[in-house]
């Protein structure tokens, strides 16, 4: 991962300019921050994902992941398979060129703050292009990603939220996810929850 990709995830969070960099380091190593446990039970009712017309969601093999990062610097959201041992993506692409995407954890798979029990999915690291912000599109990959989980049978899906992240609470929120328990950490420092 390139130092641009980083400063590219600093920007899409904190702002640009030097306080940007400040609140990164603030949030991530100093600050006790307070993480919002979201749920949704998959064995429930829920409207299926609609597509939109200028959208492609998809879930991508590693190998062709990479080769559309070789053609263009991404957020660091984009590399967590690098990062953070993640295998399963799911993007939405517009003219053949990503515009989102999140991961997912399964039992087994390492979280930070999660071990999984059979049957559940923990759904990580969504990021939109700042470019295509506001459309609505990462409760549409959410609401996919629902669907798809709800089909192959699993049970529950999960999502960890930091508490001044409005967007993605918003997402989670409008998709009928519910708020289950709230968890603290000191900058990277928190204990597992089996869940």
């Amino acid at each position: 991962m390139k130092l641009a990709s980083i400063v590219k995830t600093i920007h899409g969070q904190y702002g640009t300019g030097p306080l940007a960099f400040v609140r990164a380091f603030y949030y991530s190593f100093v600050s006790l921050n307070t993480f919002i446990v979201f749920e949704f039970n998959l064995r429930s009712e829920f409207l299926p994902y609609k597509s939109t017309r200028d959208y492609q969601f998809a879930s991508l093999a590693l190998e062709d992941l990479r080769s559309l990062r070789e053609q263009k610097s991404y957020p660091r959201e984009f590399y967590m398979d690098s990062i953070g041992k993640l295998k399963c993506n799911q993007v939405l692409m517009k003219n053949n060129q990503l515009v989102y995407i999140h991961w997912l954890r399964f039992p087994g798979d390492v979280g930070r703050f999660t071990r999984l029990k059979p049957g559940t999915v923990e759904i990580t690291h969504l990021f939109t292009l700042p470019s295509e912000r506001g459309k609505g599109l990462a409760g549409v990959a959410v609401a996919a990603t629902v669907t798809m989980l709800k089909e192959q049978g699993f049970e529950k899906l999960i999502a960890i939220v930091h508490k001044g992240n409005i967007a993605s609470i918003k997402t989670f929120e409008a998709v009928r996810f519910r708020p289950v328990m709230y968890l603290k950490a000191l900058g990277q420092f928190n204990f597992k929850i089996d869940i």
